[in-house]
């Protein structure tokens, strides 16, 4: 990422309340950085508005660049998944199998492609989710609660793999969660 995403006086609603309310900040280029929050205080509105799913209601969002891209996994991501298996989601989202390759095994994931999501556990799930927003070539992932359904050793592998991305390939991250 050229430069830092930036956030200006933002205001959104959901169910016609306010939830966020003047809200300014910036993301470092190739960062890590973490929302903490209570539920429903807005975090996953936030990630919304910033990937482009929900209207804000004022502010703006400044993105560094015209080719800036960013991908989000939402809580839960098997109930936004299209295809059957890592394979089929990886063919709809239009990723070369090189590219494929190269993500899975950097993941260590080469073993699940071809496994329905139905036979998963809640972490391969979201490493899979992972896998997918990966293979889009973003410069910033948006990642919502990836570590509250999951167990202790699992919360430690997907931080690990968030943090070699980020360290090994730049890639930044915004992590909401409402418990580390």
């Amino acid at each position: 990422m050229g430069g830092c995403l930036r956030v200006e006086e933002l205001e959104a609603k959901e169910g016609g309340k306010e939830v966020l309310s003047d809200l300014s900040f910036s993301l470092p280029p190739s960062s890590v950085t973490v929302l903490l929050g209570k539920n429903g205080s807005g975090k996953t509105t936030l990630l919304k508005v910033l990937c482009g799913e929900k209207e804000k209601s004022a502010g703006r969002v400044i993105f560094p660049s015209p080719s800036f891209s960013m991908a989000f996994v939402p809580q839960n991501p098997a109930s936004s998944m299209l295809g059957g298996c890592l394979r089929e989601e990886m063919e709809i989202w239009g990723a070369e199998d090189l590219q494929v390759f190269d993500v899975l095994a950097f993941l260590g994931i080469s073993h699940l492609l071809d496994r329905p999501f139905s036979s998963l556990s809640r972490g391969q799930v979201e490493i899979c989710a992972l896998a997918s927003a990966l293979c889009q070539s973003p410069d910033l992932v948006l990642l919502d609660e990836p570590l509250s359904p999951l167990d202790a050793i699992s919360k430690r592998h997907l931080s690990s793999l968030i943090s070699s991305l980020n360290s090994e390939l730049g890639i930044s991250f915004f992590i909401a969660e409402h418990d580390l």
